[in-house]
């Protein structure tokens, strides 16, 4: 079943940004209502029903999150004919603050893409960002969305809001990112090691003994909710 693209009605190409604050690009993320995704991945999509996973109960605002999904995206979101609206304006604007080529300190690198094992080996990290894309749906396709629901999904989504547990992913911010990692050679081999390893679970490869790149593309960075909470009894 072919989606039906549909985009927002401003057009413009996206405008290459000043060089971002390195420590400042969880400010940034937040700074328009997103809510940082830990890990980045591709996974997650507008529509998408989620829980979060590893988090604080009373954290009903948090700043970053881990997610699982709640129904196979075949039974939701793969369901629903239309594509998300990209908005063009709002990809400008955090395009103009995220993209550039910047250094970070090795904290940063396992704070903001989750590598903490590289991190704790890493002597230098250069981080580029490109490309920076906010793509959403409406709340009435949202809704449309959990109509659709089958029954084993529907079931599940009601035992998670019950739980007060139940996510439905309205917006996502997605980049481009490289980055180049030279190793600290004074750190023990299984440091190393363990970096290497965590690399290679995301596709890396090293090339040159101290130095590994690593390219990820269309990573999704940022996510907008919706809370599905149990309707209020009157």
């Amino acid at each position: 079943m072919f989606k039906k693209a549909i985009f927002a009605t401003t057009s413009a190409a996206f405008l290459a940004g000043c060089q971002p604050d390195a420590e400042g690009i969880e400010d940034v993320i937040n700074g328009y209502n997103f809510i940082r995704l830990n890990p980045p991945t591709t996974l997650y999509q507008p529509g998408s029903l989620v829980h979060r996973v590893n988090y604080d109960p009373r954290d009903r605002a948090p700043d970053d999150a881990s997610l699982g999904f709640l129904c196979n995206p075949k039974y939701s979101t793969d369901l629903y004919e239309d594509a998300p609206l990209r908005s063009e304006t709002e990809s400008k604007q955090v395009s103009r603050r995220l993209s550039g080529s910047f250094s970070v300190s090795p904290v940063t690198l396992g704070q903001v893409f989750n590598l903490g094992a590289t991190a704790a080996a890493a002597k230098t990290v250069q981080v580029s960002l490109r490309d920076a894309t906010v793509s959403t749906y409406a709340l009435d396709d949202l809704a449309r969305i959990r109509a659709g629901l089958g029954p084993h999904c529907q079931a599940t989504l009601q035992k998670n809001i019950r739980k007060q547990n139940a996510y439905q992913i309205q917006k996502i911010l997605t980049a481009n990112v490289s980055f180049k990692v030279t190793f600290d050679t004074s750190l023990s081999a299984e440091v190393r090691a363990a970096a290497i390893a965590e690399l290679g679970e995301i596709g890396a490869t090293l090339e040159k003994s101290d130095e590994v790149e690593v390219t990820g593309d269309a990573l999704i960075y940022g996510i907008h909710w919706e809370h599905l909470a149990p309707p209020v009894e009157g």
